[in-house]
């Protein structure tokens, strides 16, 4: 009997690891569709999340294209694995360049999301500092002075957020979430979606090739 306690707790410890070692083979191939080549490391949200199995299988006319042109990839392979998905934590896995944040702390200069505080061009310039501070990532502080036109104001918050840009490190321009891949029961295939925080979203089929993770095809995609 303890000998057969042994032996599973081993096959699950090598099946566990095995796993593991194609996720972080998976995503560190993945990253490579949507973090840009030039970025010495990307912002990564700490956390996976679980796709929308609804939405794709039966709201994705390029999903069942896919699937009508592409005959060794089965839909059934993939149930049992999309019953058992949840999130997990990447400071588990050996991201390559990945710089992990929770959500609360990521910075997200990336969105379509943009605040404009104005305040007054006499404001003083400790309480300028102060503002500067506590502000959110999408946000800018505008001073202005009452009697300027429309024009010049919206010309000064065009300035700002030139500045802005300017002065946010390339890395921080962007942030990155993946969902927790899905592998078929062979492990032939892997389905992941990728999203550029305030962007877009991508979810791509992975095929293993000679023990190498190709990018196959996109099976959805939409902008934000």
């Amino acid at each position: 009997m303890k000998k057969l306690i042994i032996f599973i707790f081993l096959s699950y410890t090598i099946l566990s690891f095995s796993q593991n070692n194609e996720i972080e083979k998976l995503v560190n191939k993945a990253s490579g569709i949507v973090v840009p080549k030039d970025f010495k490391y990307y912002n990564l949200l700490d956390s996976s999340f679980v796709l929308d199995v609804n939405r794709l299988i039966n709201y994705n006319p390029l999903f069942e294209k896919f699937i009508k042109n592409n005959t060794d990839f089965k839909l059934f392979e993939f149930l049992s694995s999309f019953d058992s998905l949840e999130k997990i934590s990447w400071s588990n896995y050996k991201i390559e360049k990945a710089h992990l944040y929770s959500y609360d702390n990521i910075p997200k200069f990336a969105t379509h999301s943009k605040l404009v505080t104005i305040i007054s061009y006499k404001t003083s310039k400790s309480e300028l500092d102060s503002l500067n501070r506590i502000k959110k990532y999408n946000e800018i502080i505008v001073p202005v002075k009452k009697w300027w036109p429309k024009k010049r104001i919206e010309k000064e918050i065009d300035k700002k957020w030139d500045e802005r840009e300017k002065n946010t490190v390339l890395e921080n321009q962007k942030y990155f979430e993946f969902s927790t891949p899905v592998f078929s029961s062979n492990y032939k295939y892997a389905i992941i979606q990728l999203i550029t925080g305030g962007e877009r979203s991508m979810t791509y089929v992975f095929k293993k090739v000679d023990n190498d993770w190709i990018p196959f095809s996109a099976i959805d995609e939409y902008v934000y």
